[in-house]
């Protein structure tokens, strides 16, 4: 990890004058004192070699240089597809301020987004990575999605009073709702249902604790639905079928039974194979 923030710190160091993919100038109103300000964005995309755990593997990059006020700031996103977009937000309708919102739409598992704010010149507010989608309310809180491999969930972030800053709502709780997705083995063709179908019996927990009471036991072939989830990952170990030990991550599930009652289960991440012996209609986007 040092090898990469030392590369990248030369890089900006070292970076020639912005000339190349991106460079414009426009005006917005970012206050309440009806002045143009001036904004300049400038970037360029290049590809660097990253050295991590004694791997050598290339990277897209993108440097870019935000001006307002004469004074500018120089920032970075990695694995970028090329220059971000750039808009102009309003996160609280009532303060009479607007921020700027630089976007990275480049990585696989989601874009990137930076957030600034005109504070005689630029300053970073915030920056939120893997996001899925970006929704401001207009009353200072920022709703920002992450997928979850078969499903999304929203982040809550808040706008200080001042608009100076921008802090994450720490949340433990995530309602969900999802499609759950079925293929036809004979035709291939995939229909949606807004349930799924316990394919393996469980139990169903009051609390997020292996020893809490069961509320509900499923059969097969009854109706499920997730109605949300806790994000905090319980690591174990666990060997594969070479013997090979592996970390493996456990996450909590909300669940309710055809008749309405809810609990919870402890289930594995990012594991098809496991949700097909538990859950049918979970697929996983990876």
């Amino acid at each position: 990890m040092k090898k990469i923030i030392l590369l990248l710190v030369l890089l900006l160091a070292s970076f020639p004058i912005f000339a190349q993919n991106c460079d414009t100038t426009f005006y917005a109103n970012l206050s309440s004192e009806f002045k143009r300000n001036e904004i300049n964005f400038k970037c360029r995309t290049e590809q660097i070699k990253m050295v991590e755990d004694g791997n050598e593997y290339p990277v897209d990059i993108c440097i870019y240089k935000l001006t307002l006020e004469n004074k500018s700031l120089t920032d970075t996103f990695f694995y970028s597809a090329g220059c971000p977009v750039i808009d102009i937000i309003d996160i609280n309708k009532t303060d009479n301020s607007k921020e700027i919102l630089i976007t990275n739409p480049g990585m696989d598992e989601g874009y990137s987004c930076n957030i600034y704010v005109n504070s005689n010149g630029p300053k970073l507010l915030c920056k939120v990575d893997f996001c899925s989608s970006f929704e401001p309310d207009g009353k200072g809180n920022l709703y920002i999605g992450h997928w979850m491999g078969f499903c999304s969930i929203a982040d809550k972030y808040v706008l200080s009073d001042d608009g100076e800053k921008i802090t994450g709502v720490k949340m433990d709780f995530y309602p969900v709702k999802i499609d759950y997705i079925f293929l036809d083995p004979n035709s291939g063709d995939y229909t949606t249902r807004d349930y799924g179908v316990v394919a393996g019996s469980f139990e169903l927990l009051a609390e997020r604790n292996k020893n809490s009471k069961v509320v509900a036991k499923t059969n097969p072939g009854e109706r499920i639905y997730i109605t949300g989830l806790d994000t905090t990952s319980i690591k174990t170990k666990e060997k594969d079928d070479t013997g090979e030990e592996n970390e493996v991550g456990w996450i909590w599930i909300q669940m309710k039974t055809e008749d309405g009652t809810t609990g919870w289960i402890l289930t594995k991440q990012w594991d098809q194979d496991w949700w097909n012996k538990t859950v049918t209609g979970i697929m996983f986007a990876q």
